[in-house]
């Protein structure tokens, strides 16, 4: 299929280049209603993102227009012909200054078998289904539903400029929804019910169970949170979890080419976002095209740009930037390549140290965005811990939290230990000053 595509583009005389990615998708899936098996299935997809570009004259400027189609395997020739003849024409409709698609490098790649860590896709999902309601012993807390999906993707790219490789890889995905319930003697109480999205990439037993326990433990104690209660203005927030991979993943896109091509930053290569006198820890943030446990992993980004290991910020300084291959020659910068993973080095922070202060812990937060002009953040609290000076921990819900990224990157701390989020390696907790609680 691949060669008879090849074909059929190489007679375009017209066009500047093309690339082919071929993406078959093999999944294995389970879906329980409580712990009852409601219905499974097996899916193979195969198709193909046909992307060709061509340079248009117009008073003397040279411009290049792209277009991107997908070829399916029971397409005819007549069919493919027109898809394209279509796809051709519509390069016309977004024109942009020219620019290089990548040139042929040495392969680095694999071409792996259709499984998951040694097992069947079958197999492996039914084993991760065993592990998740083996942490479904809770008396007032049960698994609602649960979907698990494991994928094989496999890719095969190449262009014009007979740029090949080939990339394989298997990971696995839980959607899982757990309800808690206590009655209460004289209290109205209502069911809490949460959801969660994990991925991963290795079937790890502790990693498993533990995630399902920490949902039934954020449960029990929503359960029992309140929103009557004063917080002291000057209380230090933690941020950890989905939070503070928002937080931290803002200074990674602001040394995006695309974000410094679009004006939404001005960092450069030597910017200091942190000062040497800053009293706080350094942020230190390292881009991987692999990191073991992670769903994201790749060898080569969409353009087919060869990825290695890539120092974006060291100790507070832009050293490195990153990102399309397109805005990389716009603005005359190294052409780096579009990375998934993350990993942000630990600092010297310690729970312990927090002890005679008021700190308010922040669990979960209602989709917490920061502005990547501006650094302004603020969310609704979904969940939290109140610590109050004299050693109480009191679970609340409700009020919100507004701050601003790159002020708060100036005092900021980070723990000792890391935890790692799918495609992020990061500190466990952060402790933020100077953010404004409100209730």
């Amino acid at each position: 299929m691949i060669e008879k595509i090849k074909s059929l583009l190489n007679e375009r005389k017209s066009l500047k280049g093309w690339k082919i990615e071929e993406k078959i998708v093999h999944s294995y899936q389970l879906f329980f209603i409580k712990q009852n098996l409601d219905m499974n299935r097996s899916l193979e997809t195969k198709e193909y993102l046909v992307t060709l570009y061509k340079e248009y004259t117009s008073k003397g400027n040279k411009k290049q227009g792209e277009y991107c189609c997908t070829l399916t395997p029971n397409m005819t020739q007549e069919e493919m012909e027109d898809k394209l003849n279509e796809a051709e024409e519509l390069t016309n409709l977004s024109l942009n200054q020219p620019y290089n698609l990548v040139d042929k490098q040495q392969e680095r790649g694999n071409d792996k078998e259709v499984s998951f860590y040694g097992h069947s896709l079958k197999e492996a999902a039914f084993l991760i289904a065993d592990i998740v309601f083996e942490a479904n012993t809770y008396a007032n807390g049960y698994i609602n539903s649960c979907e698990i999906f494991v994928n094989f993707e496999k890719r095969h790219f190449l262009n014009s400029l007979e740029h090949e490789f080939i990339y394989a890889k298997s990971y696995a995905q839980l959607d899982l929804v757990v309800t808690w319930y206590e009655h209460i003697k004289d209290e109205n109480t209502e069911e809490v019910e949460l959801h969660q999205f994990f991925e991963f990439d290795t079937l790890n037993h502790n990693y498993i169970k533990g995630v399902v326990n920490n949902l039934f433990e954020e449960a029990k104690n929503r359960f029992k949170a309140t929103r009557q209660i004063e917080i002291e203005k000057n209380a230090k927030v933690i941020l950890k979890n989905e939070a503070l991979k928002t937080f931290l993943t803002f200074f990674v896109d602001k040394v995006k080419i695309d974000a410094l091509f679009d004006r939404y930053s001005d960092y450069k290569v030597g910017d200091e976002i942190q000062k040497s006198s800053d009293s706080c820890d350094k942020l230190t943030i390292t881009l991987e095209p692999l990191l073991p446990g992670s769903s994201k992993n790749t060898l080569y980004d969409e353009d087919g740009i060869a990825l290695r290991s890539l120092r974006i910020i060291d100790q507070g300084k832009v050293v490195n930037v990153w990102g399309s291959m397109q805005k990389a020659q716009y603005m005359h910068l190294p052409n780096n390549g579009q990375f998934q993973n993350i990993v942000v080095e630990c600092g010297t922070a310690t729970m312990e140290q927090l002890n005679k202060e008021a700190y308010l812990e922040i669990i979960s937060l209602s989709d917490m965005n920061v502005d990547l002009l501006t650094g302004d953040f603020g969310s609704e609290i979904r969940f939290g811990y109140y610590h109050t000076k004299k050693g109480e921990v009191i679970p609340i819900t409700g009020g919100s939290i507004v701050g601003n990224a790159l002020n708060s990157i100036k005092t900021i701390s980070f723990s000792k230990e890391s935890c790692q989020m799918n495609n992020i390696k990061m500190p466990k907790f952060a402790i933020l000053e100077k953010i404004n609680i409100s209730k």
